[in-house]
């Protein structure tokens, strides 16, 4: 199946959402790094419209219930820079790399809770993934 539809005769680039199958204009979707034509798989009406079955919500509320157990400094060191935001104490900075205004805080170490490295998404995604493949190599 294909995804994108180039419609040469406007030039307008077409998607189909993975969800409610409609083929519509590119501009239709979110924005989405990760994916290779940076567009998010469900349109956006799909997106706003999502629900999650109560099944599915107690499940995701379990997982994450256990991750935090198994993870209290990294949760506390979470919680820690939230409330600083919160509370005006540290202010959110650019990207360290490419200078992009939506960040989110990388702890570098979380022994120290409120010294983060402010990374856009795409870049502390890449940080995480070259992190794993050292330890990977270094086993």
């Amino acid at each position: 199946m294909k995804k994108i539809v180039d419609n040469k005769s406007t030039g307008v680039k077409k998607k189909q959402c993975s969800r409610c199958r409609l083929v519509k204009n590119e501009t239709k979707f979110g924005k989405y790094i990760s994916n290779k034509d940076g567009r998010d798989r469900w349109c956006l009406l799909c997106r706003q419209n999502r629900e999650i079955s109560p099944k599915a919500r107690k499940r995701i509320n379990e997982v994450s219930k256990i991750w935090r157990e198994m993870n209290i400094k990294k949760t506390k060191a979470h919680v820690k820079v939230h409330s600083a935001i919160k509370l005006k104490k540290i202010v959110k900075g650019r990207c360290y790399i490419c200078n992009e205004k939506k960040v989110q805080a990388h702890h570098i170490d979380y022994n120290y809770p409120l010294k983060v490295l402010w990374l856009c998404i795409k870049h502390h995604a890449d940080y995480h993934y070259k992190e794993r493949l050292i330890k990977e190599i270094y086993k």
